[in-house]
């Protein structure tokens, strides 16, 4: 039962990332699964919550000196 409940937000987390690619998807399947189980190791969502803002946040900052430019 905690593998489903673990897979399922990372699911869930990992769909509205298809637009980015497979790569982007599985990584966002990977990154949804760790949190999940923060979410349930911890039973508290602040720590998923802050985990993902401070991701979402280092990837927007490194990722204009990282992206691929493809004109």
């Amino acid at each position: 039962m905690a593998a489903f409940a673990s897979q399922s937000p990372g699911s869930l987390f990992a769909i509205p990332h298809l637009y980015q690619g497979t790569a982007s998807f599985a990584s966002s399947f990977i990154l949804g699964i760790l949190l999940g189980v923060a979410r349930i190791t911890s039973r508290s969502l602040i720590a998923s919550m802050t985990w993902d803002f401070s991701v979402d946040i280092a990837t927007g900052l490194a990722g204009q000196r990282y992206a691929i430019n493809i004109e």
